[in-house]
């Protein structure tokens, strides 16, 4: 075993700041006393701290008492040094079972647990045990290797395998905790899990290592872009689209944080990562159907240009294809990717002649208020476009808008689809089909008119006059005094109509971006 060089002994938690047990929480008393542990100096009952054990690299030579945590820690700290491999093996079992506990967690990280976890990768060196010589190393064992008949191969293999899987397993686990991040990425761990991704191999030793790289990916950090983005983006990008669906969705989701870190989010675009969400999108998986989308989502926020690889990468029919799942996650995810590209101008032409348009209608009255809300902000962006108007206003687009317009939809959603009309009534192929007045949509907006003194901002009014002017010739925008009676009129004893919302519903959707003000005709 190493020497161990004496360190500082950690300091202890005051008396009178610890009422309870840190491990069971039982109310300290005159009969139940403190103890604190001389490896961590936290306060504990005698139950918790009853262990004892030297601490040599504190310079307790005899042994003191300590927690049960710090107990087991030390004890796995000293078997991973030790030469055989057997003891090496139970180490890394132990210390894999105890980062499940997150008490336990901030512990091993304290006392160094992260080092010896990378050492025990690191030194995967295997020694005969009759000679003590060094018959293999690292990850495979050679044919040949000279054993005794209580160290076989097969059981040097297994040896190695099972600290590769514990191991591994830690380090999944520690990544979960935010706070053990920088310490993980310090210690080389990406590297590591690296390495064992590019092995080629989809076992339960790829599964720990991919998802260890799902946490730390979240890390903000230039070295995640060293460590991860330039060694191993080709082998995540392969594994997304591997046979086992465990590591294709922790690879899928190292994926999608990675480019939601600003640090890694220019890497791995340039490395294909939208053609891997392309991927996932065509996939029959809901999960990596909505990783996609969420993907997606974050390259149109981080800015036009990557906006712009969105819209021109081949990824607006998987989205126009996912508007017929039955998977209302999915359908939400995909709508907003689509009403966020909807807002570029850029995209607008390009969203509408991918085949947008008709499923979007076809949704825009959907159960769910979030798939409402994101399909008609959707069709109000194409509508702004005057090249959209005319592949707009074909019957199967306008029909099933006018049939669902004064129906049971979220007053957002209302508000977005007649503002869409209002646009496309300046096509007079779209106009002709409003003035043939189908499910008596006319008399059905005329009646609304008495509702809009609940419009606290005018906008419903001018949509609904301005399809009203549209489709009769002799009506004219109201001087701004009767339509001030209108509205002053309408705000008393009027029952609530299905198409407006209700005033406090308004006041509550203050923080909602306003939709553009239409000129009067």
């Amino acid at each position: 075993m190493s020497s161990l060089a004496i360190k500082a002994r950690p300091t202890w938690v005051p008396d009178n700041t610890g009422t309870v047990c840190s491990k069971c929480f039982a109310i300290f008393s005159t009969l139940n006393r403190r103890h604190h542990c001389r490896c961590c100096g936290q306060i504990f009952c005698n139950s918790c701290a009853s262990l004892k054990l030297p601490l040599p690299k504190y310079g307790y030579d005899k042994p003191v008492r300590v927690c049960k945590c710090c107990f087991d820690i030390t004890q796995y700290l000293q078997k991973a040094d030790d030469i055989s491999l057997a003891l090496r093996a139970e180490a890394a079992k132990g210390l894999s079972n105890l980062t499940l506990d997150g008490h336990c967690q901030m512990k091993m990280v304290e006392q160094g647990c992260v080092d010896v976890l990378s050492n025990l990768l690191s030194n995967l060196i295997i020694t005969d045990a009759s000679s003590g010589s060094v018959v293999s190393s690292n990850s495979s064992i050679t044919s040949g290797v000279e054993t005794d008949s209580t160290n076989d191969e097969t059981s040097i293999e297994n040896a190695v395998r099972n600290i590769k899987i514990y191991v591994t397993k830690a380090f999944a686990n520690l990544t979960k905790n935010a706070s053990n991040r920088a310490k993980l990425i310090d210690s080389g761990v990406p590297r590591k899990m690296v390495s064992i991704l590019n092995e080629g191999e989809e076992n339960e030793i790829s599964l720990n290592a991919v998802q260890a790289l799902e946490g730390l990916a979240c890390f903000e950090s230039s070295a995640i872009n060293e460590q991860i983005v330039q060694s191993c983006l080709p082998t995540l990008i392969e594994l997304s689209r591997g046979q086992n669906q465990q590591i294709r969705a922790s690879a899928a989701t190292t994926l999608l944080n990675l480019t939601g870190n600003p640090f890694t989010c220019s890497g791995v675009v340039s490395g294909g990562v939208i053609q891997a969400f392309i991927g996932l999108a065509l996939s029959e998986d809901s999960p990596l159907q909505i990783i996609a989308c969420k993907g997606l989502s974050r390259l149109i926020e981080a800015g036009p240009k990557f906006q712009s690889q969105v819209t021109h990468s081949g990824s607006l029919l998987p989205l126009v294809l996912l508007l017929s799942s039955t998977n209302e996650e999915v359908l939400e995810n995909a709508t907003r990717v689509l009403a966020s590209l909807s807002e570029s101008k850029d995209s607008q032409v390009a969203i509408v002649s991918s085949g947008a348009v008709k499923p979007l209608v076809e949704i825009c009255n959907h159960q769910y208020i979030g798939v409402q809300q994101n399909a008609s902000k959707a069709l109000f962006h194409l509508s702004e476009n005057k090249n959209n108007l005319e592949n707009m206003s074909e019957p199967q687009t306008i029909l099933p808008l006018l049939k669902v317009v004064g129906g049971n939809l979220h007053f957002l959603a209302q508000e977005h689809l007649l503002a869409t009309l209002s646009n496309l009534a300046e096509c007079p192929q779209a106009r002709s089909i409003m003035e043939s007045n189908p499910f008596g949509f006319i008399q059905r907006i005329k009646e609304s008119i008495s509702s809009v003194g609940r419009d606290s901002e005018g906008k419903l009014f001018q949509y609904i006059w301005r399809i009203l002017s549209c489709c009769d010739a002799s009506l004219s925008m109201p001087s701004s005094s009767v339509r001030a009676g209108l509205l002053n009129h309408s705000s008393h004893n009027i029952p609530p109509s299905p198409i407006f919302p209700s005033l406090p519903d308004l006041q509550r959707s203050i923080s909602t971006p306003s939709l553009k003000n239409f000129d009067s005709r």
